[in-house]
């Protein structure tokens, strides 16, 4: 996981879980030998932070919630699933969902 990124969101959701296709695709996506990780945190920050915050502020990932990133490639873009704690009730099924990103910014050819 990013470093700092579950930290920033205090309190919010629960446990972040990063699968390996995301960490793949933004080594892929970041890599850039001139601007070194100035690139990389652009695209953490525009493909997952950004969308995640969305969702946070959508109600679709909320305080408590155990949730895990990857990368869609089809759609290419971050697909968020979340599975609410035990018992909350807030009028949401308990269990999986599946809260999805918008499209992420292209990069600068």
């Amino acid at each position: 996981m990013p470093a700092g990124l579950e930290a920033g969101m205090d309190g919010n959701p629960g446990p972040l879980e990063v699968d390996r296709e995301l960490v793949d695709h933004l080594a892929q996506v970041g890599h850039d030998p001139e601007s070194g990780a100035r690139m990389l945190k652009r695209r953490i920050r525009s493909e997952v932070e950004s969308p995640l915050a969305s969702a946070m502020l959508k109600d679709e990932v909320s305080a408590g919630d155990r949730v895990k990133l990857g990368y869609d490639p089809a759609r290419k873009a971050l697909g968020i699933d979340k599975a609410r704690p035990q018992g909350k009730q807030d009028g949401t099924q308990t269990g999986a969902g599946q809260a999805q990103a918008a499209e992420p910014a292209t990069a600068p050819a």
